[in-house]
């Protein structure tokens, strides 16, 4: 932290390197540290270290990327925004814009059936309106094959894969 170029934050850990404009006895009251000292400017590190690690190592999901806020924040995005996801994006970011879009593809295929979710659990895993979300769901986002035999409750990928492929010779015929 203290070596980050646009932060003033080393600048109040050593007296000798900072500028003259810069008040130390606003931020340091602001912690309850009265004076300026060697000790409570290692006091003020102190907290400031503790409280980074708190954020970064707690909440790794607003160290990932674009996901912070309510559970239901990014598939409200989503569906407001309909611009894929480019190869600007990262990785990370993708697949959480990919894996919301595939949430959003099965709420509608479990309402049109008029499924629950727990239908998913109790239905076969090769029940052709499961095969029929699969497709879809490959055909549209890029979710892996496991993302898809795990969240419809299908058995392993390679079977949901079987699966496509028969489904897909099938409609040929």
């Amino acid at each position: 932290m203290q070596s980050y170029r646009w932060s003033s934050y080393a600048a109040y850990l050593k007296p000798k390197a900072r500028p003259p404009w810069l008040r130390c006895d606003r931020l340091l009251g602001e912690h309850g540290l009265e004076k300026e000292s060697r000790r409570n400017r290692l006091e003020f590190s102190r907290r400031l270290e503790a409280r980074r690690e708190d954020v970064f190592s707690v909440d790794a999901p607003l160290r990932r990327g674009w996901l912070y806020g309510a559970e239901d924040f990014a598939a409200r995005l989503l569906d407001r925004l309909e611009e894929q996801a480019g190869e600007h994006h990262r990785a990370i970011e993708r697949a959480e814009t990919e894996e919301q879009k595939a949430e959003r593809i099965i709420r509608l295929g479990l309402r049109k059936r008029h499924w629950q979710e727990k239908d998913l659990t109790v239905r076969r895993k090769s029940d052709p309106g499961k095969v029929t979300l699969a497709r879809q769901l490959r055909g549209e986002t890029a979710v892996s094959l496991k993302w898809i035999a795990d969240r419809l409750e299908m058995g392993s990928w390679t079977h949901v894969s079987n699966l496509l492929r028969r489904s897909s010779v099938q409609s040929q015929d």
